[in-house]
């Protein structure tokens, strides 16, 4: 049943805009001074009579009239996205871990590609400890509350979750490997593994277009894979922006482990590609 502990704080002016104005510094100081994240919390303390400035009394009460109107009360929150990949993962490990790393991190553009994509710009500097808050709530008309942000709709809302948990694979694998308690997990190892993927870029890039399988980025065709080919060859803008962002996103998503090994002849480079959906045969 959904509770007014999922509906966020944030951004719920957005939704009743013709009779609140939008949150200002004070309000938005208010939320922040009190970790005030939900209407849940918020409802607590008006209960408990506790200063709550009149702006925060009535957007109380206004969700309160519209999710019993719209009889949300009685709806599952479908639209929530809550994860156990991490459950066993270090606490500290993971709070750092996800306090250090942002949205820009995530393979949600393509990594190979001749243009700028400006979809994800507005939650790009989001780190994922912000990501998930805003993932794991909605707003008072049921959406999830990362539809606040500019372009993003639902749509790109599971393209954020299938990116996210791509990423939250990678974190267990790197919680395997030797370190420290309270360490980055994400960029546990960085520079010895990139130093290991621009080694073998070469040998990377020719296994990747010896397949026709599409990319978790993107779909394969001619011009993704002149792209590919020309990142290593060309020393064009594009070609050292797509060769630089290869390298990244590869060191990103391998362990040094699975690197030493052997990253072609172990398979590890299938991880950034899609299987290919068995053919329906003609009868």
């Amino acid at each position: 049943m959904l509770k007014l502990e999922n509906i966020s704080v944030y951004g719920a002016d957005n939704n009743f805009l013709s009779y609140v104005k939008r949150m200002n510094k004070e309000e938005l100081r208010f939320i922040k001074e009190k970790r005030l994240e939900n209407f849940a919390q918020l409802e607590k303390m008006i209960l408990e009579k506790e200063e709550v400035p009149f702006y925060f009394i009535n957007l109380y009460n206004l969700t309160k009239k519209y999710i019993i109107k719209e009889h949300m009360i009685d709806k599952e929150a479908t639209c929530i996205y809550e994860s156990s990949n991490l459950k066993n993962i270090n606490e500290r490990d993971l709070e750092v871990t996800e306090e250090k790393n942002f949205v820009k991190d995530l393979i949600l553009n393509s990594v190979i590609d001749d243009s700028w994509r400006v979809t994800y710009l507005d939650i790009e500097n989001l780190n994922i400890r912000t990501l998930r808050f805003f993932l794991e709530h909605i707003t008072p008309k049921g959406e999830n509350s990362l539809v606040l942000f500019p372009r993003i709709g639902n749509k790109t809302i599971n393209n954020v979750i299938k990116a996210l948990e791509f990423y939250e694979k990678q974190i267990v694998r790197q919680s395997k490997e030797s370190h420290l308690s309270g360490t980055n997990l994400f960029t546990l190892n960085k520079e010895a593994k990139q130093k290991i993927v621009e080694k073998e870029i070469f040998d990377y890039v020719e296994y990747f277009l010896s397949l026709d399988n599409d990319f978790i980025w993107g779909r394969r065709s001619a011009n993704a894979n002149n792209l590919l080919e020309e990142c290593l060859r060309s020393e064009k803008r594009w070609s050292i922006i797509n060769r630089n962002r290869l390298i990244e996103t590869l060191s990103n998503y391998m362990t040094l482990k699975e690197l030493e090994s052997g990253a072609i002849e172990n398979h590890i480079l299938d991880r950034f590609i899609l299987e290919k959906s068995p053919s329906k045969s003609v009868k």
